[in-house]
């Protein structure tokens, strides 16, 4: 993500993060997934939980964290933001509460937004508490089922593409000489 020593593929994070226009949804967790597991083990760290996964430290240390876009207006593409947080020692900001690993917006899936399933009124009612008040109490609260929703949906499309299997499964080692000494189990999908 943003390491100093950072190989050539660090220009796609960049690129994600200053104009998430230009990805696809499934695009760009997929790039935020593998660039937040690479930066792990490089560092040394325990890889980050799979998006959508309910294997160990999967909700409280997910590699991507994703978030319904919450507007009255219709947005031109499917990531409408992205931003990175890491801490000083690459984990969590803790003053802040962040989670480490890479954020993003989404607008194509959520309970509230152009496309939400929740009636425009709860859409209307964060947008206000938003404006008036810069109270984010009810957006956090309704991003915790987003979260889960919207890495289900991915999980769902990512399950029956080879590419997206093959790419998996190479990039965690699995089948490999040292996968036996694995930080965490493998859970089902990879």
């Amino acid at each position: 993500m943003a390491a100093a020593g950072r190989e050539p593929g660090a220009g796609l994070i960049d690129r994600l993060v200053n104009d998430p226009h230009q990805f696809d949804f499934f695009q760009a967790v997929r790039l935020a997934q593998n660039a937040t597991y690479v930066d792990a083990l490089a560092a040394g760290r325990a890889p980050p939980g799979e998006v959508g996964s309910t294997g160990q430290n999967a909700e409280e240390d997910p590699a991507v964290t994703l978030h319904c876009a919450v507007t009255l207006g219709f947005p031109g593409a499917a990531i409408t933001g992205a931003r990175i947080e890491t801490g000083a020692d690459g984990g969590a900001d803790v003053a802040d509460g962040g989670t480490p690993g890479v954020h993003l917006e989404v607008a194509c899936f959520g309970l509230v937004g152009p496309t939400g399933s929740l009636p425009v009124y709860y859409t209307t009612l964060v947008v206000d508490r938003i404006r008036r008040f810069r109270d984010r109490s009810l957006q956090a609260f309704l991003d915790i089922f987003n979260q889960r929703a919207i890495s289900l949906l991915y999980r769902a499309w990512a399950k029956y593409r080879q590419p997206v299997q093959a790419e998996r499964t190479l990039l965690r080692g699995v089948g490999t000489e040292w996968d036996d000494g694995a930080v965490r189990p493998r859970d089902a999908m990879t």
